[in-house]
């Protein structure tokens, strides 16, 4: 049985993985009055390496701790910490289904960023689908209008610091295994999470009356056996939806799981709904579904792409071993001009 046909278990992993994260976000947001940002991750973090160090020790071994790519993970995981942090912010200050429907653009500055950085070619109709997600995007923040917040300049931050992760992924998911990956990046969650709260909580800044700000500078409180439980439980929950989303990409095609990812523009509609009143607003409405409809016009060409790849890929297999006898040339290439255009690649370096 092939590792991806089995798609309707991938999808409900999927979906699982989703309201997974979707109850974390409540969770942060109902702590976010009483307690610093800092202090939330740092006990987070510690109580995820349980799961994430007994996992990769019982299917990968020591090796499992080990990579040649350390710097890279580094970086990627600073850019991650980065994310989260900001995004958590902007949960304190604003509607979680607006914050949620901002940082849907994160795969928008994916392929954006995916030709400076990663040299790939991008053409003419996703540059298309991409100025199109950033109107929605334009849309739902409004930086020219009144309701404008710094809240959703941290979304935005979220999301673009989170495709530059993803863009690291690229390079360093063939040779580490998400559990690795996982596991630097907790430790610089610790870290950056326990020399925050302890350079925050020396400085002592006072405490302003936006939101996002209070829940960054807020002073370390020990919390109540009541709070302390959910932050233990959050540990567990990134745990839990860390190998639901894993899994799902893992045994389904990610052109099958890809679209029900923006189901979770649901799940925060209604739980912010249920826990605060929340609605989300006409422009929110607009904006989100033409990042939306964007993201998936661009998944759909990053799928067609990637099927005119493997079905090229056979034929010229087949060239190269004809034509293994032909004369050299200096670069110790078949003296042949390949059919299939090198420049037509979007993920050819």
């Amino acid at each position: 049985m092939s590792s991806t046909d089995r798609p309707l278990l991938g999808i409900a992993l999927n979906l699982a993985g989703l309201v997974v994260f979707a109850v974390q976000d409540v969770i942060i947001k109902l702590l976010s009055g009483e307690y610093s940002a800092f202090q939330i991750v740092f006990i987070r973090s510690l109580v995820a390496f349980v799961p994430i160090i007994t996992v990769i020790y019982v299917t990968l071994g020591m090796r499992g701790f080990v990579t040649r790519r350390l710097p890279a993970l580094l970086l990627r995981s600073v850019l991650l910490f980065i994310s989260y942090t900001s995004y958590y912010l902007a949960v304190a200050a604003m509607p979680l289904v607006d914050v949620v429907s901002i940082v849907f653009a994160a795969p928008l500055f994916v392929t954006a960023l995916s030709m400076p950085l990663l040299k790939e070619s991008v053409g003419v109709r996703r540059w298309a689908g991409v100025g199109m997600g950033f109107v929605g995007v334009l849309i739902m923040v409004r930086p020219t209008g009144a309701m404008f917040q710094v809240a959703s300049l941290l979304a935005l931050i979220a999301a673009v610091t989170y495709a530059l992760s993803i863009i690291i992924t690229r390079r360093v998911g063939a040779t580490e295994s998400g559990w690795t990956m996982s596991f630097y990046a907790t430790c610089v969650f610790a870290m950056c999470s326990g020399v925050g709260a302890g350079l925050l909580g020396a400085l002592d800044l006072e405490i302003s009356t936006h939101a996002s700000y209070a829940f960054l500078v807020r002073a370390w409180v020990w919390p109540d056996t009541a709070h302390l439980g959910l932050m233990v439980g959050l540990g567990f929950i990134a745990a839990i939806g860390f190998f639901c989303l894993t899994q799902a990409y893992r045994i389904a095609p990610v052109s099958i799981v890809a679209p029900f990812d923006y189901s979770y523009f649901l799940w925060a509609a209604v739980l912010g709904y249920l826990f605060w009143g929340d609605l989300p607003s006409s422009s929110t409405l607009v904006g989100v579904t033409v990042v939306v409809l964007s993201g998936l016009y661009i998944l759909h060409r990053e799928v067609r792409l990637a099927r005119q790849r493997r079905s090229e890929k056979p034929l010229q297999v087949s060239i190269d071993a004809h034509t293994s006898d032909l004369p050299r040339t200096h670069t110790d290439k078949p003296c042949i001009f390949p059919l299939s255009a090198k420049t037509g690649d979007p993920h050819r370096p």
